[in-house]
């Protein structure tokens, strides 16, 4: 056996595991691997350095794991521009709130106003009566869109049972002035000893200090009662409107007659001939009626801008 000195063979161990290290190193890299000759030389002559303690073995550091860039996955969805949840403010519709309208169904009572005659002479069809139902429908129609509303009477009879006909129309004035009232509606039906006479004409004062008001309410009433007639399915011939000076005046509508006088714009609204057999008829069906009143409920929206 042959033995070589002790020496030699640490010199032939670091020779080798220098040559392994050097392979795992250059491995690791882009270069390509020097010769195994040039590896060895290389391994002996530190084999040699570290036998004579002149350098210790080399110490690898760990090798750092790469650090792994950061990827973003978009987990939102894109944020939708915002929209609108309330439409623009509007300021509120005006209301007719605090209005006060004063409502006169003419005659009452033991008046009866103008009267229809049927067959034999009798009579079908009173004034008064027809007076009180359309503003009794009247009424409701104001109440009903807020309206304040005020009456001279609700039922068959006088404001004041049994008084004279000047003082129960002063009492019908002193009311309306007592309520403070924006309007007076006073609610009539026309009659003629001409049976052939008909139609619709509305009257208002030109004689007062708000006579502008009163012609402007006249005309509304009149163009609304014949429209809405219309509509109901009833033609009224048009008589206009009318001065009331042409009758001498009127006790509710004019200052002349009375000793106090009504203090705010007002008409008289003659709607079709109680003497008139066609017009009478269309007064005694109920959808004439509401069609009257609902004329007179469009005049006070338009005169108030509602």
């Amino acid at each position: 056996m042959v033995r070589f000195p002790r020496w030699l063979m640490l010199a032939l161990v670091v020779v080798l595991i220098g040559a392994f290290l050097a392979q795992a190193v250059l491995a690791g890299g882009n270069t390509a691997p020097a010769p195994v000759s040039q590896v060895a030389q290389d391994g002996l002559a530190l084999g040699l350095l570290a036998s004579s303690g002149a350098i210790t073995a080399p110490t690898l550091a760990p090798t750092a794991s790469p650090t792994p860039v950061a990827t973003s996955t978009p987990t939102d969805q894109p944020t939708a521009a915002p929209q609108p949840t309330d439409a623009p403010t509007q300021p509120p519709a005006p209301t007719p709130n605090g209005k006060v309208i004063f409502i006169d169904p003419g005659h009452g009572g033991s008046d009866s106003g103008a009267v229809h005659t049927g067959p034999g002479g009798v009579v079908d069809l009173t004034e008064k009566d027809v007076n009180l139902d359309v503003s009794l429908r009247l009424a409701d129609l104001l109440r009903q869109a807020g309206y304040d509303v005020q009456m001279s009477r609700t039922t068959d009879t006088f404001a004041i049972p049994g008084a004279s006909t000047p003082v129960e129309l002063q009492q019908r004035i002193d009311m309306a002035n007592a309520a403070h009232a924006d309007l007076y509606i006073c609610v009539h039906h026309n009659s003629s000893v001409n049976s052939a006479a008909n139609g619709l004409e509305v009257f208002y004062c030109a004689d007062r200090t708000f006579s502008d008001s009163n012609l402007r309410l006249a005309q509304l009433v009149h163009d609304s009662l014949l429209r809405d007639l219309s509509a109901a399915g009833y033609n009224a011939t048009d008589l206009g409107i009318q001065d009331d000076a042409s009758e001498g005046h009127l006790a509710v509508l004019a200052p002349h007659n009375m000793a106090r006088a009504t203090q705010m714009p007002g008409i008289l609204g003659e709607a079709l001939f109680m003497s008139n057999d066609a017009d009478a008829a269309a007064l005694a069906r109920p959808e004439i009626r509401q069609a009257e009143a609902q004329g007179y409920f469009d005049a006070i929206n338009a005169y108030f801008g509602f």
